[in-house]
């Protein structure tokens, strides 16, 4: 019976089985391919190759599963506590932030309380900028580290009494 790929190809039914036979075997992969001559061996239960084959699936599913465990303490977060994305992991960098000036106080709460102790590339690039007390327009992606980019150094302003004493603001965030 016709079916409507066939018509819709205009083939007849010769041309369309010998194209559907030329993909199959275009598309077998070369470890499962077996020619006529070799079907009655699939099984596995006489010779070799079934015992073979059946080693070589072992030992692929090994690999894959030896993968994914590496895949999965590659994305442990160093702090299980901390929001840190696998976006932000992805940007990190190898910079520290021990080698920027900032407080003893600082420096304790990122290691100890935040678990960072690389920049993202973002933070890497305004920190130093920021900390001097220049003005940083910044953009990159949402999650590689713009918040701790502008919150470090407005920490460090005003913990050390720089920005004035006076009563009005001291500090403006502002985010959508």
């Amino acid at each position: 019976t016709p079916g409507p790929r066939r018509h819709h190809l205009g083939l007849d039914a010769t041309t369309w089985a010998a194209q559907r036979r030329h993909r199959a075997r275009r598309t077998t992969p070369p470890s499962t391919a077996m020619g006529k001559k070799n079907r009655g061996n699939r099984g596995g239960s006489s010779g070799d190759a079934g015992a073979s084959m059946k080693q070589q699936r072992l030992a692929n599913e090994a690999r894959r599963a030896e993968a994914k465990a590496a895949e999965r303490a590659e994305k442990k977060k160093a702090n299980p506590l901390s929001r840190t994305s696998s976006t932000t992991r992805a940007h990190l960098t190898q910079a520290a932030f021990v080698a920027l000036p900032l407080s003893a106080a600082t420096q304790r709460a990122i290691h100890e309380v935040l678990g960072y102790e690389t920049m993202t590339l973002v933070q890497e690039q305004t920190l130093p900028v920021a900390l001097t007390g220049k003005d940083v327009i910044a953009k990159a992606k949402t999650g590689t580290g713009k918040t701790i980019g502008f919150l470090l150094p407005t920490i460090e302003r005003l913990a050390g009494g720089g920005g004035g004493r006076g009563r009005g603001v001291r500090a403006l965030a502002i985010s959508p």
